[in-house]
């Protein structure tokens, strides 16, 4: 799901940082990517060349004293390793995969020691349209505790195999059948399984719509939200 959002919109992503870098007066920020991923790297590359050429991005942001640099850092490969502060981990030179034991917290003493702000790609991608349209349009989506939207992965038995936005409360029904297309109704298939984080749900569920409460509700987590 993340490399989708940034394959599809490497600026929404960058932006996001930007305005968050400003809010909380940062001026060095990183992208962490897996290598086995080169796609979204080069596309990263290319916008942020191009938000520097129209003086978007680096030192004095349209003139109005704000700087702020981004760097691209590829990751350990794992996909725990991304993770927590465990990405601090790595620019150290230590292993990104073993437990970071915590406090202190990133915000506290992250990178280079200094407070950290971590958010996935997808969370820094809603920023400039919510600043653009305001927080009353995004929450217009989803349900009352969980507000907006969010990227769904959907695999296996589902043709084609796919990656969708719906709103947070439409039903696994709508995302895995109506986006997806109609699953082969075979005998071993006893529902979907989320993964990674996830565990595997049973057909019953299927109109259960879809959101951080309602999940919890049955065991389960929103995890990375990849539905197989």
């Amino acid at each position: 799901m993340d490399r989708s959002v940034l394959e599809g919109d490497p600026h929404a992503v960058l932006e996001g940082m930007c305005i968050a870098a400003y809010a909380i007066g940062a001026t060095h920020g990183y992208v962490y990517i897996r290598p086995s991923i080169r796609w979204p790297s080069s596309g990263l590359n290319t916008a942020m060349a191009q938000m520097e050429e129209h003086g978007l991005l680096g030192g004095n942001i349209m003139d109005s004293g704000f700087s702020f640099d981004i760097r691209i850092k590829e990751g350990a490969g794992a996909f725990v390793c991304g993770g927590g502060n465990r990405p601090h981990r790595l620019h150290r030179g230590q292993n990104a995969a073993c437990p970071v034991p915590r406090p202190p917290f990133p915000a506290q003493k992250g990178l280079f020691g200094k407070p950290t702000n971590i958010n996935n790609v997808e969370t820094l991608a809603n920023v400039p349209r919510i600043i653009e349209k305001g927080g009353d349009w995004f929450a217009q989506f989803g349900t009352e505790k969980s507000k907006g939207t969010k990227t769904f992965a959907l695999g296996g038995q589902s043709q084609p195999n796919r990656v969708d936005r719906s709103a947070h409360g439409d039903d696994a029904e709508a995302v895995i059948f109506e986006v997806a297309g109609n699953p082969p109704a075979t005998s071993d298939q006893s529902g979907c399984r989320r993964r990674p984080l996830g565990r595997l749900h049973p057909r019953a569920v299927l109109d259960l719509p879809i959101d951080y409460d309602n999940l919890a509700r049955i065991g389960s987590i929103m995890g990375s939200a990849a539905w197989w």
